[in-house]
Formats: C-alpha cells, sequence, structure tokens
C-alpha cells in the first residue's frame, strides 16, 4: 500500500509514533508532511492528559511536523466532553456547567475541565468536601503523585462521585524506556475505592468523536504504537490500524494481539511508503504480505504463534 491508497483522514498518536519525550523520530516529520501536501486530513490523537493541545502543537512544529493548535485532541478533553454528555453505559447523566470536579492529573487535564465549565479542584484540596458535592473524580496521569492523593481520591469515589479514567495505558514510552501511565494511577484508585472508572480515551469512543470535529466524520487510518490502545481503537471505531514499531508494541506482541493492524511498519516513514500488510488468507488466517522482507517475516512468524 503507497501513500496515494491511503484513506483522507489521518489521525496519529503523538508519544512512541512522533517522537520520544521531545526528540523526534526519524522521518517521522516528513512523513507527516507528505500526507498533508497530498490532501489528507491529519489529527493528532493522544492518550496523554499531561498537556494542552496548544503546548503540543508548539512541540510537533518546533520539530518539523505540520500542526495547528486545533489539530489535537487529547485524553483529557474527551474527559471533559463525557462529563458534559454523560455516559448511557454505566447510568451517569452528563454534569451541569459550572459543577465542582475533582483533578487528579497535570494542567491539559485542569485546562479542559475549565473550557468545559467546570470548577476543577486538585483532589487533595477537596478534604472535608462531601462527595454528594462533588460531581466527577478524572485521574490522568499525575506526576506529583501522593498518598493523600490517592486516598482523597478513593474516598470521594467511594462516597459517590462518578470515577472518570482520561485513559488506562498502563506505561507510556520515552527515549530511556517506559514510565508509569496514567492506568498505573487509575489502577491505585480502582484498587482503592472498589470501583472501576468510565475510560475516555483510546481506546474507547470519545477520543474518536474529537477527532471527527477536526477532519470529518468517516473511516480513515489510525497510526500508533500501541496494539492494545491504538489499535483497538482503530478497529473498534471504524478505522484502518497501522502500527509502528518505535514505541511500545514490537511485533511479537501480534502472537497474542486481540486486535490486529492492517499495516505494521518499522516507522511512520515505512509505513506510509511500504508497510508490511495483514490480511486474511482463504482459511480466514491472518497473514503477512508486501513490505521489507525481513519485516514481513518477522510479522508472519508472530502470526504463526497465534495458531498454535
Amino acid at each position: 500500500m503507497k501513500s496515494a491508497e491511503l484513506p483522507a483522514r489521518i489521525l496519529i498518536d503523538i508519544d512512541g509514533v512522533c517522537y520520544l519525550r521531545g526528540t523526534r523520530i526519524d522521518g517521522a516529520a516528513e512523513a507527516v508532511t507528505r500526507l498533508c501536501s497530498e490532501g489528507r486530513s491529519v489529527v493528532y490523537v493522544t492518550n496523554n492528559s499531561w498537556g494542552l493541545p496548544s503546548t503540543y502543537a508548539e512541540t510537533l512544529r518546533a520539530l518539523g511536523f505540520p500542526a495547528g493548535h486545533d489539530q489535537v485532541v487529547t485524553s483529557s478533553m474527551a474527559a471533559a466532553s463525557l462529563l458534559l454528555e454523560g455516559d448511557p453505559a454505566s447510568r451517569r447523566p452528563g454534569l451541569a456547567r459550572g459543577a465542582l470536579v475533582g483533578a487528579m492529573g497535570g494542567p491539559g487535564l485542569v485546562s479542559a475541565l475549565d473550557d468545559a465549565g467546570f470548577e476543577p479542584s486538585g483532589v487533595d484540596e477537596l478534604d472535608g468536601v462531601p462527595a454528594d458535592d462533588v460531581g466527577a473524580v478524572v485521574v490522568g496521569v499525575d506526576r506529583d503523585l501522593s498518598y493523600a492523593r490517592v486516598s482523597q481520591a478513593a474516598r470521594l469515589v467511594r462516597g459517590g462521585s462518578w470515577f472518570l479514567a482520561t485513559n488506562t495505558d498502563a506505561t507510556f514510552p520515552t527515549e530511556s524506556g517506559l514510565l508509569p501511565g496514567a492506568g498505573s494511577i487509575v489502577g491505585a484508585v480502582s484498587i482503592a475505592s472498589g470501583v472501576d472508572p468510565t475510560v475516555a480515551g483510546k481506546p474507547e469512543a470519545g477520543l474518536a468523536k474529537a477527532a471527527a470535529s477536526v477532519v470529518g466524520v468517516g473511516p480513515g487510518l489510525v497510526i500508533g504504537d500501541r496494539i492494545e490502545t491504538d489499535m483497538a481503537f482503530a478497529r473498534r471505531n471504524g478505522h484502518l490500524a497501522g502500527l509502528v514499531l518505535t514505541g511500545v508494541s514490537a511485533v511479537e506482541d501480534l502472537a497474542s494481539a486481540e486486535y490486529l493492524p492492517d499495516l505494521v511498519a518499522n516507522d511512520m516513514a515505512e509505513l506510509v511508503e511500504s508497510p508490511v500488510r495483514i490480511e486474511l488468507d482463504d482459511h480466514g488466517a491472518p497473514v503477512a504480505v508486501s513490505g521489507g522482507e525481513s519485516l514481513r517475516r518477522a510479522i508472519g512468524e508472530a502470526l504463526g504463534a497465534r495458531c498454535q
């Protein structure tokens, strides 16, 4: 599959796809620039709840990526929208604007809640406030994590505040290895409270709705580095799934993956030009076709292990 055959809508993960902790991944910026020059609509879709969309856009532009501040959607934005809309699956109605919301995360989460019309407050500032007065507790990646913050969040959730997770990624990739992600923190609050959260970010539909507001409704291509979130996000929301091997997931992970990608490449430049495609043979078994011989062979071995 050449770039000319790719869909008109491209949804690109950031961490592990475009850069690793501010270090650009070789060829990624050029690949996105090429997609835009060919007339495709691009949106950057990240589960990282910490930063502001404008900050992500500035960082991307500084690294050579075409990125306007309105081309970035985050799991914090999806969480704020979900609080407004409500969630039938968890039988939670939307909150009224002005509602007090406990925030356990970074500036991106607080800003998204404020922009949506809520009154965000750090959970450690809600000591003694009855849970009935706190419409929700939203948990994302929290670099100031403390025992007191987990304790307050769990108290409020046990008391009935809506427990919302920006995302449940256990880790996120950096150039020096994996660091704890929001899922690690969400897990602590969940265990301490005995309550499972409503999840706003990938692979759920909240970010898909936010992305559609940028690139329009319809099938596209999700480019990501994590099978259990990015590929699941693509499959569950009607998009093609493109896996790059510059972040979390490795070829070997395909052997046990619940959601297989359509395209696999070593990096985004290769994904745009000459990815390995995963197709079903006449017996319904997944096989690797096209792309580079070495990667195709490695993917074939991983897919073969699924049948053993």
